[in-house]
């Protein structure tokens, strides 16, 4: 599609990258995923899996904690993965969300 997002049946996946990592960019991504599920018709709340990708591995707990934080009840099933992300970002999400949209 023209705005990035690919529905495969009822699932959105996206990626967001930021070029460093800290709870207000957590908060930032997690904006940024919520504003292209709102183009499909999605809330936070139909997240069904999240990937972050980071490249401090070792910030993992403040990370789960900026999202905690930032999503609430609306936590779906979240990888943490120790990786490279692409273009130099710090922080990469993958979100994959269902429901109709």
């Amino acid at each position: 599609a023209e705005d990035g997002i690919r529905d495969v049946a009822v699932t959105g996946v996206q990626t967001c990258a930021l070029p460093i990592c800290g709870p207000e960019q957590v908060k930032q991504a997690v904006a940024n995923v919520q504003a292209l599920l709102r183009k499909t018709g999605r809330a936070l709340d139909s997240l069904l899996r999240l990937d972050v990708f980071v490249r401090d591995i070792y910030a993992e707990e403040e990370i789960v904690a900026a999202l905690k934080a930032t999503l609430g009840t609306a936590m779906p099933v979240i990888n943490v993965i120790g990786t490279e992300p692409a273009h130099g970002a710090e922080l990469e999400l993958t979100a994959i969300a269902g429901g109709a949209a």
